[in-house]
């Protein structure tokens, strides 16, 4: 686990790489290689969720694959390159800082909502 984790986070950033390499592990699909790869570069790789995916436009059905799920991040790093050129020039001055939106931020954004929409139809 130590040794793929490692080479898994080497070829970081690539898109597609890393995904596959923790893929290889016993039980590790697309989505927990995502939850690993979040915690580590939350900026490219967005954990990989179906509540989030239903607000993507076009990406159809859910498919824990690899090809979806290289769909679904780079809906999501789109969007969220999007978000930081708009709300980066509209911060209050008296903020003292300003955090970009990651990839991860905007899913874990997103699953709220679907979260919310869930318990309150």
């Amino acid at each position: 686990v130590e040794e793929i984790s490692r080479e898994a986070f080497a070829a970081v950033p690539d898109q597609r790489k890393p995904i596959v390499i923790l893929s290889t592990l016993a039980g590790v699909g697309p989505a927990t290689a995502s939850a690993v790869l979040a915690a580590f570069a939350p900026h490219l790789y967005p954990f990989f969720d179906e509540l989030v995916a239903a607000f993507i436009p076009g990406l159809g059905p859910v498919a824990f694959s690899i090809p979806y799920y290289l769909k679904y991040a780079s809906a999501l790093r789109q969007r969220a390159d999007l978000l930081n050129s708009t709300c980066s020039g509209t911060r209050q001055e008296e903020a003292t800082s300003w955090t970009p939106w990651t990839a991860h931020d905007l899913a874990q954004a997103l699953w709220t909502l679907g979260v919310s929409r869930q318990n309150h139809p």
